[in-house]
């Protein structure tokens, strides 16, 4: 290869990356980052719909996640997947094992569904179960609870977003598998 065509394909290969933007991982289902033009991506394994794209097909390549040009970030869970978009606005899809999705119900979606209409900071998915920060640094959890995983003193599922306390100084949340970490300052 040339010194030209090295360039190029370097070019390409870091606008690529550039591309990516903020890419959460997950063990069990790979799914999409928001691009810098804010379309979201997704795929790998695909039984529950959680890649987003209305099926549940496997995807070998990143396939666009519907029409959508304003999202923000997004979090994939074990087979459900939540995002955020530039409004604040919260959309999810995937298996709604326990309410994870928080849209109200039990049904699985393979296309984004929003999530109410509150503002939220930050989202973040884990087995079964979500967690998210608003925007006025309220942290809230959803869907499975055997282990107290969504911090509200219960072992009781929730399909829709529930407080946990009324603190409003949470800045960062994180899902793991059946557990939550978050940061508060003081």
């Amino acid at each position: 290869m040339d010194t030209e065509a090295a360039i190029g394909t370097l070019a390409a290969f870091e606008g690529a990356v550039e591309e990516l933007g903020a890419l959460t991982h997950s063990r069990h289902a790979p799914s999409g980052p928001c691009t810098s033009i804010r379309s979201c991506r997704g795929w790998g394994y695909n039984g529950n719909g959680q890649l987003g794209d209305g099926t549940t097909t496997n995807r070998l390549n990143p396939t666009r996640i519907g029409n959508a040009t304003t999202w923000k970030t997004a979090s994939a869970g074990a087979f459900h997947t939540l995002a955020l978009r530039t409004d604040g606005t919260l959309w999810s899809w995937g298996f709604n094992l326990g309410g994870a999705l928080g849209d109200g119900t039990t049904t699985s979606h393979s296309a984004p569904v929003q999530v109410g209409t509150a503002a939220w900071k930050s989202v973040s998915a884990g087995y079964g179960f979500s967690v998210g920060i608003r925007t006025n640094g309220t942290l809230w959890g959803w869907g499975t609870n055997p282990n107290g995983q969504l911090g509200d003193g219960t072992q009781t599922e929730h399909d829709t977003p529930t407080q946990d306390g009324g603190s409003t100084n949470w800045v960062a949340v994180s899902a793991g598998g059946s557990f939550a970490e978050a940061l508060r300052t003081r």
